[in-house]
């Protein structure tokens, strides 16, 4: 690829990737159609000169949530990973806030299928992710 392309594909990307302007911003400061800046970024990834790097992200769990998901028809999954050198409780913390987080996104009161059926279950999932102290729960009213 020509150098002069190489550099028009890295303006694109930086004013899309660093400056935060959205693909009909670049067009219209660049005079591109935003059908061709939508492909240039793409190229400019294919080429290497953009590499999306992701951190605090495991792939092999998100990889077995999805074989999981995917092998007992699951609409939703959240693995938790432990370590050989983390405490039992701390685990078990991470545990329940991960459930807590789960079941107040899914929870719908209006649907008759809804994840959660129970007040109880609700009340604890809410106690947990706003981390209520255990007599707070017990004050909560759903």
């Amino acid at each position: 690829m020509k150098q002069e392309k190489r550099r028009q594909l890295a303006k694109i990307a930086y004013l899309y990737y660093e400056e935060g302007k959205s693909q009909a911003e670049i067009a219209a400061e660049t005079g591109i159609y935003r059908t061709t800046v939508s492909r240039m970024l793409t190229k400019a990834k294919s080429e290497g000169i953009v590499k999306i790097e992701i951190q605090d992200f495991d792939r092999r769990l998100y990889r077995l949530e999805k074989y999981v998901q995917e092998k007992y028809g699951l609409k939703g999954l959240e693995l938790v990973e432990n370590s050989t050198d983390e405490d039992q409780l701390d685990l078990e913390n991470r545990l329940a806030q991960a459930a807590a987080d789960m079941l107040t996104r899914t929870y719908n009161p209006l649907h008759q299928n809804g994840v959660i059926k129970s007040k109880v279950l609700l009340a604890v999932s809410l106690a947990k992710r706003f981390d209520l102290p255990k007599d707070e729960i017990d004050k909560l009213k759903i």
